[in-house]
């Protein structure tokens, strides 16, 4: 073990690194547990491993302390180390009891020396305390702080005004189940102005309008930045009303990076702009779209993310303002919503011109015009993800074979193609077929690289899952569903310099690793038969069924390497 070389050893340990907790489950607590007490192990192999296991094992500090001469010691041995500060009130620690895990560690301490201290014993003034004599001490590498309140706004409070004397330049903070808070922004723009990184989880300020938020540049003077918080690069946070004037902020805004927006409403869109604003507004109405006198210029900021996740229902006459040129460095665009109205215009704007800085996308909805649209003018990207859910109100998506053979055909670096529908009326809300194969070329297809192919609606022969995983030779992991439909019909169209497809297909050529068929009736399962001599091919080959019959689920059974796995239903 101590022959291997330092980059392999710190690749072994931020393997074990534990996971950031924003939901406080017990099970992620129990798992970052149990890495940490391995890391401890390995940081006694010799000093090599020490040497990297130390920065990665302690490099946060948990409060209360069991004493202050516990907490004097770990001052002295890892000051330097510990970068992160986390409070947590005393109800989570009551939870983790209700649970019968009384005995959990608490803290770095405790955690790493075999001594334990029971959560029932642990008050708010415990956690106050110890929060004083960390203060008192030297901690130079402090740079995070991360307060779960469980409900407590008291408890809050009192943690942030402790530590806003004490570290006024701390770069990141995270606020945890606080609830609403009136008067939060204004409390962390006075005191930690120069914050780069805020994370509100559970925590909202009803006073707040969003473009309040951080400091945005106008266009037309780079030295007028609005009250905010004029640092800051990475922002999440959640019950906000998104307006167009806030995307106009951010996309004048010179700092932010990364935003992540949830349980929000997106404000119906302005309809009318005073005279008055147009010259100095103009950059922004030209991005839109919107004509001005003004030469039509790019945004200047360095947004690079933007995720909007559980948002509420959206209006279907609402339209996002987001496109390349109000966001020309944007490279993942996520957006989750239960209700969405796949009919409406939501993203009428987005993609209607190049966006080569786009990687990435999670959208709520596809149809052939907005495949199209992506597979056009996304040139770059190299993941696209579709979550649609129908919500009972809608019967299908407008999206063919036409769509999906748009995007195989010109997106030549996507690696990623995943579209899932749930609580549609149909019971196929998207027509993807073998059509795919017979009215489109898809000898020519660009996506050649691609390695995951998910479309459980997808519904295919077994002759064209053959030809689709004899063209996509880099596919890892392919998941369709099987079609009621008889193979070689045309034996033509399936044959090869060296023999048939069906044949002659190596499925180690294409590194396939996960097969995943979905069967809907009796005639899809005898298909399986055409596909089942390969199963010995894939790390995994499931088969997906609402009803099987026994003669089949025993016939399955006894197929090494497949699996059978009831199909849910929302």
């Amino acid at each position: 073990m101590d022959k291997l070389s330092i980059d392999i050893i710190r690749e072994i340990c931020l393997t074990l690194r534990p996971i950031e907790n924003e939901s406080s489950d017990i099970r992620v607590e129990n798992e970052n547990m149990s890495n940490k007490r391995t890391l401890m192990e390995m940081a006694r192999l010799s000093k090599r491993w020490n040497y990297i296991v130390t920065p990665i094992l302690f490099n946060e500090i948990t409060l209360p302390f069991k004493s202050l001469t516990a907490l004097r010691g770990t001052n002295e041995k890892y000051r330097d180390q510990i970068k992160v500060l986390k409070l947590t009130n005393l109800k989570i620690h009551k939870m983790i009891k209700d649970n019968g895990l009384s005995n959990l560690d608490l803290d770095i301490e405790n955690n790493y020396n075999g001594q334990r201290r029971s959560p029932s014993f642990i008050r708010e003034k415990d956690i106050l305390i110890s929060l004083y004599e960390f203060i008192g001490l030297e901690w130079p590498s402090i740079h995070t702080v991360i307060i779960d309140a469980q409900q407590d706004k008291l408890f809050m409070s009192n943690c942030l005004n402790i530590i806003s004397g004490s570290f006024p330049k701390i770069k990141s903070m995270t606020i945890m189940n606080a609830g609403n808070i009136t008067g939060l922004h204004l409390w962390m723009a006075k005191k930690h102005p120069k914050l780069e990184n805020l994370k509100l989880v559970g925590t909202f300020d009803s006073r707040l309008s969003f473009s309040q938020l951080f400091s945005s540049y106008e266009a037309y003077d780079d030295k007028k930045p609005t009250t905010g918080l004029s640092n800051l690069t990475n922002l999440k946070i959640e019950n906000i009303n998104l307006s167009d004037d806030m995307f106009e902020k951010l996309s004048n805004n010179k700092k932010i990076k990364t935003l992540n927006v949830s349980n929000s409403t997106f404000e119906p869109n302005t309809v009318a702009v005073k005279k008055s604003e147009v010259s100095e507004r103009s950059v922004w109405f030209q991005t839109q779209g919107i004509e001005t006198k003004t030469l039509t210029k790019t945004a200047q900021n360095q947004v690079v993310s933007l995720d909007f996740s559980d948002m509420l229902p959206i209006d279907s006459e609402y339209v996002l303002r987001v496109n390349s040129q109000s966001f020309p460095n944007l490279e993942e665009f996520g957006l989750s919503c239960a209700i969405f109205p796949h009919d409406g215009k939501f993203f009428d704007m987005m993609f209607k011109k190049k966006f080569d800085s786009l990687k990435r996308l999670v959208l709520p909805t596809i149809n052939d015009k907005l495949a199209s649209e992506i597979s056009l003018n996304c040139p770059n990207l190299t993941s696209l993800t579709i979550v649609a859910n129908g919500s009972h109100s809608y019967e299908f998506l407008e999206f063919t074979s036409y769509g999906l053979n748009s995007l195989l055909s010109k997106l030549s670096k996507i690696t990623n193609i995943e579209i899932s529908t749930g609580c549609f009326t149909s019971k196929k809300p998207i027509k993807i077929n073998d059509g795919l194969l017979t009215y489109y070329d898809y000898k020519n297809w660009a996506s050649t690289d691609l390695r995951r192919f998910s479309i459980k609606d997808a519904y295919f022969s077994a002759k064209s899952i053959a030809i689709i995983l004899n063209k996509m030779k880099s596919l890892i992991v392919f998941e369709v569903s099987l079609k009621n439909a008889k193979i070689y019909e045309d034996h033509n169209e399936l044959q090869t310099d060296s023999g048939f497809i069906l044949d002659n297909i190596r499925f180690d050529s294409v590194r396939l690793k996960k097969l995943l068929i979905y069967c809907s009736t009796s005639s899809s399962f005898e298909r399986l038969a055409e596909i089942i001599p390969f199963s010995h091919s894939f790390e995994s080959f499931t088969v997906y069924y609402s009803e099987i019959k026994r003669k089949y689920a025993e016939q399955l059974n006894s197929v090494p390497n497949l699996y059978l796995r009831r199909r849910s239903f929302c």
